[in-house]
């Protein structure tokens, strides 16, 4: 009765604070206050609704009431209470005193029910410490539950594994877990004894955790002489349960513990079991014993080799291909070995000549073939031309086996007929496309090496064709967007991106190839076939789809301890671990803010990064690639560097730049303000350490983005000094003299590209100059740059003006210890003159040879490279005018008709016969494409260059 009046009386309160009306909330806890409620949950929801008061006094006080009542002797135990004031005590940051609230609580009660809700907290925050003290408190509660034993252990594990656990507490947990495993190892009974419940390992998922630690432990040897043993092997009880679980932890100890011979007697019985002759697990592992064995086991490996790849048996696809590992080794050895290698290699691809996996398996064979055994292996080929996919598996030998060509005539040939393959499977009814894939590639690495982008264009114009015929390809749409990119078409590498079918697929493995540099290219809405693109949008789904990955783990991990699935456990934790430190969730909200600046809104405050690595879950495995050569090309696509940790925590310090001068003139946003000033105080120095220690952190970075960092490390050294009131710095050290020095070679080197003629790369069917990937690179970053600039020179002017307002201020002494030494607080401290080296040093070489500017101000510099900027996307934007005529010249390059597609060797006569015949004549479906795609492409570069000329730049 009690408990239905105080649920009826605190609900008006829960209400109003779920709907964040804490004042109206406030109100009704008087109220019930009158009417005489004393209950723990009242008094901790009360709790709550004062610290959430905008009244200092207020907050206070309910600070002394959670504490109160949650250090009170007897401490309270209705759930709702305690989960109300732990909220409380987390709001006001008193984590400590939350994970005791709920010990105490605990131990005062028997609810088995409490002590779950409070382990399943602590779960669900990654707090495996207290996760494991609220489980061995309930589990000597409960000493028959069996489950809650291996659930400890499990806990300790994981404890061991939390990198914010203290380094010997971790290291004490992990021989814990160990030794507690030991036992209930020991404890499991032979065949006729009975078993102990809660003593001993009784399933296969135990034994895999078991196996597990012990291999986190270094105690391998200890695994394989387990698993061996009669308790665990094929015959046990638990062996037998999963036998293909027990081989592959059997597989993972042998290998830890090297020890060869014995992996070697092991893999041969393995292999008498069917499922395990088809492991390429097995296989390798028995290649590797008898590499390293000290006992000479060769004929015995020839002998199973030769029997498992006999004619007598069903073809073994695992087995074949470590037989031609095998040979492969011993290369050079003799001619029956180079014989029976190619004799492998033939009778390998006639068995799976229609796989797409059969050239994957072969190329480290073929290419170790000599020139005569290529021959012979290319003749084999020539004459399978009437079997399915004949002609094509000549051309994959040819690009896959023959050194890359560094003649382009070579490179199109050969895409060339790829295309007519796939145009002749298309009129049999069959699909290739494959072929038009590997076209693609060879069109878009002669583009690379000749630096023309035409090439792209028709590599994008056969893609289109082929994605029409096959609208499911998905390695189709991802080679499209990353042409898309490269010829600066964003809008329609975003159109491609938001059409992919397989939503998650989409954002977790391809967002990365358009998302990472999406500020610097497209930062404002894209227009795609009556679509609306936002970035922001996108960028947001991404961070989602990362988030809520996490989360969904919470409930995987409930399910594995209550299902005993440690394997599931151990896989989640580390999903979870890898998900939390993800750098696409940083690369993606620096995006974002990038793009709120551009657009003049403010930006949001951006978590620190994690104190370790970064984890790196993007995915470059789906790309289709054969050879090094296509890595290359599909480094070229991307645009700009593979950006990794150096990237990421140096465009978090220019965005906390940034975020401060847009914070701090926001009179709203003061908090935020003073973190950002923090942050770029204390950050600078460790940056540069940081830097220091990773050699090739300019292989992250684009140009742009280097002198973008270089800007805001000058304009934090500015900003120090006036917030410091510090002495102003010599005039050749002076962070803004340096500036000027940056701003004004971007200037002269803009003025010089608009004036010189247009270079390949930018240049296309007759059109002076396109918008491709680098000229919008670049065009966004220096406006970027351009816009802090004018931000701070506004945030100085605001500074001035309360100084005077003050009254003129002394200046502030120099720091420094006794006799003019270094105070010891200031020795990471970063000196104008330092920085200015380093940047000399590392990013702008020229620096150190140029005299100081004699600009007039900062601000008519940072005019002068805005309207250069914008001229330049005019001087593009004129050109591209008459659309009609653009597409027609595009459509004439693609095609090799018109004035100017003269062909100038007779690959190029070749290659114009093979696209006309492609597509087709005037009116035809195929010709209209073609228009189509080339119209889509014209109407994307005029709407990157609108969003140049949409960035505004304040004058001051």
């Amino acid at each position: 009765m009690a408990d239905s009046v105080t649920d009826r009386r605190v609900r008006p309160i829960e209400d109003a604070a779920e709907a964040g009306q804490w004042k109206t909330a406030l109100k009704e806890c008087e109220k019930c206050q009158k009417k005489g409620e004393k209950s723990d949950r009242f008094l901790a929801l009360k709790a709550l609704v004062l610290v959430h008061q905008t009244d200092e006094r207020l907050r206070e006080r309910g600070r002394v009431e959670a504490l109160q009542l949650a250090r009170r002797e007897h401490v309270p135990t209705n759930q709702r209470a305690i989960d109300l004031l732990a909220d409380t005590l987390d709001e006001l940051e008193l984590g400590d005193e939350s994970d005791k609230l709920w010990q105490r609580a605990i131990s005062q009660s028997d609810n088995k029910d409490l002590a779950f809700s409070h382990m399943w907290k602590c779960i669900a925050k990654d707090h495996w410490l207290e996760a494991q003290k609220s489980l061995a408190s309930f589990r000597k509660a409960f000493p028959k539950e069996r489950q809650y034993e291996f659930w400890n252990v499990v806990m300790c594990f994981l404890a061991h594994l939390d990198p914010t656990v203290d380094t010997k507490q971790r290291a004490l947990f992990g021989t814990l877990a160990y030794r507690m495993l030991v036992k209930l190892a020991e404890a499991v009974p032979n065949q006729d004894e009975l078993v102990a419940p809660g003593k001993s390992i009784v399933t296969a998922e135990e034994l895999y955790f078991l196996v597990h630690v012990y291999l986190d432990g270094g105690h391998a040897a200890e695994a394989v002489q387990l698993l061996c043993s009669p308790r665990f092997d094929e015959n046990s009880n638990i062996g037998k349960q999963d036998p293909q679980l027990r081989s592959e932890l059997l597989i993972k100890a042998l290998t830890e513990a090297e020890k060869w011979d014995q992996a070697f007697s092991i893999c041969v019985e393995l292999l008498k079991e069917p499922e395990n002759a088809i492991d390429d697990r097995v296989w390798d592992l028995l290649l590797k014993a008898e590499a390293n064995a000290t006992t000479h086991r060769r004929a015995d490996l020839e002998t199973l080799l030769i029997d498992h790849t006999s004619d007598s048996r069903p073809h073994n696809r695992s087995a074949f291909v470590a037989r031609m590992r095998y040979i492969k080794s011993r290369a050079g050895a003799g001619d029956q070995d180079n014989n029976d290698l190619l004799s492998l290699c033939q009778a390998y691809f006639s068995q799976h000549q229609t796989k797409i996996f059969v050239f994957t398996d072969l190329l480290p064979i073929l290419r170790s073939l000599n020139r005569g055994d290529r021959d012979r292996f290319q003749k084999f080929l020539s004459e399978q031309q009437s079997a399915p996919n004949g002609r094509q598996a000549l051309v994959m030998f040819e690009r896959c086996v023959e050194p890359p060509s560094t003649d382009l005539t070579v490179v199109l040939r050969r895409a060339r007929e790829a295309v007519e393959l796939n145009h002749l499977a298309h009129q049999e009814g069959l699909k290739a496309t494959n072929m038009i894939l590997l076209a693609a590639l060879d069109l878009c690495y002669s583009s690379m090496v000749s630096s023309k982008v035409d090439y792209i264009l028709r590599a994008i114009v056969l893609l289109e064709l082929a994605r029409a015929q096959d609208p499911d390809a998905f390695h189709l749409s991802v080679l499209l967007i990353e042409s898309y990119v490269k010829l600066g078409a964003i809008s329609q590498a975003l159109g491609r991106f938001a059409k992919l079918s397989i939503k998650n697929l989409q954002m977790e493995s391809v967002a990365h190839l358009i998302l990472s540099r999406i500020s610097s290219i497209h930062p404002h809405q894209a227009m795609n076939e009556g679509l609306i693109l936002d970035p922001i949008e996108a960028l947001d789904a991404g961070v989602d789809v990362i988030t809520r990955g996490a989360d969904s783990l919470q409930g995987t991990l409930r399910m594995g301890l209550q299902n005993g699935s440690y394997s599931q456990i151990i896989n989640t934790v580390q999903v979870k671990a890898s998900n939390r430190t993800s750098i696409q969730k940083w690369l993606y909200a620096i995006e974002a803010n990038k793009i709120m600046r551009l657009t003049n809104k403010l930006p949001e405050l951006i978590v620190d990064p994690p104190t370790g690595r970064f984890a790196d879950l993007r995915d470059y495995s789906f790309l289709y690639r054969l050879t090094e050569q296509d890595d290359k090309v599909h480094d070229y696509l991307r645009g700009g560097p593979r950006n990794r940790g150096a990237f990421a925590k140096a465009m978090l310090f220019v965005d906390n730049v940034a975020n401060f001068l847009k914070f701090d003139l926001e009179a709203a946003d003061a908090n935020n303000s003073q973190i950002s000033y923090g942050r770029i105080k204390e950050q600078a120095g460790p940056l540069l350490k940081e830097l220091a220690n990773t050699p090739d952190w300019q292989q992250e970075m684009t140009e742009a983005e280097t002198r973008l960092l270089a800007c805001s490390l000058l304009l934090r050294q500015a900003i120090v000094q006036i917030c410091e009131h510090e002495p102003a710095p010599s005039d050749e050290n002076q962070p803004i003299s340096t500036i000027h020095q940056i701003i004004a070679d971007a200037i002269t080197h803009a003025d010089g590209q608009a004036a010189n003629p247009a270079t390949s790369d930018q240049s296309l069917g007759g059109i002076t100059k396109i918008p491709v990937w680098e000229f919008l690179h670049k065009s966004f970053s220096w406006l970027e740059v351009c816009q802090t600039l004018a931000l701070f020179l506004e945030w100085r002017q605001k500074k001035q003006r309360q100084t005077k307002g003050k009254g003129a201020k002394k200046s502030a002494a120099k720091k420094g210890g006794k006799n003019g030494q270094q105070d010891p607080e200031d020795k990471d401290r970063l000196g104008d003159a330092e920085l200015s080296e380093w940047i000399g040093r590392e990013i702008y070489p020229a620096l150190r040879d140029k005299e100081t500017s004699t600009a007039a101000s900062t601000g008519e510099l940072i005019t002068t490279l805005h309207r250069a900027i914008r001229e330049s996307a005019l001087q593009m934007l004129d050109s591209l005018s008459v659309e009609d005529t653009v597409v027609g010249k595009l459509v004439d390059l693609v095609l090799g008709t018109g004035n100017g597609s003269d062909p100038s060797t007779e690959e190029d006569e070749a290659w114009n016969r093979t696209m006309e015949k492609l597509c087709g004549e005037k009116g035809s479906k195929e010709r209209a494409l073609v228009e189509r795609v080339c119209r889509s492409v014209v109407k994307s570069w005029v709407e990157s260059l609108e969003g140049i000329l949409q960035i505004q730049v304040k004058e001051v």
